[in-house]
This record gives C-alpha cells, structure tokens and sequence, in this order.
C-alpha cells in the first residue's frame, strides 16, 4: 500500500509541474512564432514522459504502469497544444506550398532531398510531406548517400523554414540520433541511437505518423531501396515501442 500511494503521490506531483510547465508557456505565448512555441511545449512534453516513467520504474513498478502514468503526465503537459495554442492553419503558410508537397527528390549528384511536415497538416487524413534540397557529399556509395541524406533531415529545418510552419516530428537538430545505415540489396536498415528514445519518449499517434512519413519520403526517394527496417541500437521492438507498436518494415509505395 505504501509503494502505491507513493506511485500515486509522485505521478500527482509530475503531473502538477508538467501542467505548471505548460501554462507557463502559454502565458508566454504572445500569439507570434506558434511553431517554435509548439515545437519547444512537445519537446518539453517528451522530456516530461521519459522523467515520469523513469521515477515510477525506480519505485519497483512494471514497466506497463511506469508508461501509463507517463502518458498521463504527457497528456497533461500538452493540453495547451490542444486548447490555448493558436490555429496552426492560421500562422502555417506551408500548407500552401504545392511546389514542395509530395515533390521528388534529385536524381543523385551533389544534393539530396529532405522532407519536413507543415504543422497546419499534421494529424489530417492525407498528410503531405515536403521537399527541401540540401547540398551533401556526392558519392557513388548507396549507404554513404542515405545515411547523408538522413543526418541533413535530422538537422531539421531552418529557422526561416520554422517561421512558415515547417517541422519536424522530433525534436531537431538531433544529428547525434543516427547511430548507422546498413544496405543490403533492396532493404535498407537505419540505426537510432538511445538519445532518440532519451529525447522523444514515445511519439503520440499523429507525430509517430509524421514521422514514418518525413523517413519514408527521405529514404525512398533512392530509387534502389525498396524496403525500410527501423530500429534502435540493433533492436527494432525498441524502435517499435517509440511509435507504440512492434517491429516495423516500411515498404515503398507503388
């Protein structure tokens, strides 16, 4: 009974500093900037998960309840994003941008394609991704041209490209989250370092989604990859339980 109140009282405690965290930063929120306002209220989410989990696993508790209090106290953490925060459509002139959404990247040489969400389409039925070029290092090595494609899209976008809406499902620039790129034939395989469950937790349904989209878009824009194994540090359920769910193989679209 004590090891429960003491679960029940910690949560509690999270869960009033995360909403505390979070009403802090609406009240700073002056109606201006709303993606870095957003971006930087769910990273701070995802922070607040991952501590949340962390203290109710070193009480003794399975890992099963330590995740669902942390969800908890990310749902209460993020409440502004759904109420107080402005209209994402509002302040997101990406949401216009037919040249970049859904584009396809170039054909190899010296740049690559990266691809980003718009804030103003995360979460809707057919959410696009869209194309920016970025200057890398030619070369006629498959895996040394993904895994230079993956590190510009993990630098993120711009803060130019920020101020009109465009984002990143994770947390960026997070280059320190890409531990390796393996190719064997057809099947590529990107490796993620721990950081990446360190920083983001567990993605909610709609950043998982815009994830998978921004890797898929990156990935197969290399026309010799037809399949795409995730994983972290070698392990793909680990990878899996970030998206809340198991092993994963994405597939190119016909």
């Amino acid at each position: 009974m004590r090891k429960f109140a003491w679960l029940v009282a910690a949560s509690l405690l999270l869960l009033i500093f995360a909403a505390g965290s979070a009403r802090l930063s609406t009240a700073a929120d002056p109606r201006e900037g709303t993606t870095a306002w957003a971006e930087s209220l769910s990273a701070s989410c995802a922070s607040t998960w991952v501590e949340t989990r962390e203290a109710i696993r070193r009480s003794g508790a399975p890992d099963g309840e330590a995740r669902r209090h942390a969800d908890l106290a990310r749902e209460e953490c993020e409440r502004p994003l759904m109420g107080a925060a402005p209209s994402p459509r509002d302040s997101s002139p990406c949401a216009e941008d037919a040249e970049r959404r859904n584009a396809p990247g170039p054909r190899g040489g010296r740049s690559a394609a990266v691809y980003f969400s718009c804030m103003a389409d995360v979460g809707t039925k057919q959410q696009p991704v869209y194309r920016f070029i970025r200057p890398v290092e030619p070369s006629t090595d498959l895996a040394r041209g993904l895994k230079s494609a993956l590190l510009v899209y993990l630098n993120g976008p711009t803060n130019e490209e920020k101020q009109l809406g465009y984002m990143t499902a994770i947390p960026t620039p997070f280059p320190g989250a890409l531990q390796r790129v393996l190719v064997d034939g057809p099947l590529a395989t990107v490796s993620f370092t721990p950081a990446l469950e360190e920083r983001v937790g567990a993605l909610p349904s709609a950043a998982a989604e815009a994830f998978l989209l921004e890797l898929r878009a990156t990935v197969f824009q290399f026309q010799e990859i037809e399949r795409l194994a995730l994983d972290v540090a070698g392990d793909c359920q680990r990878f899996g339980r970030l998206l809340e769910a198991s092993c994963l193989i994405l597939e190119r679209s016909r």
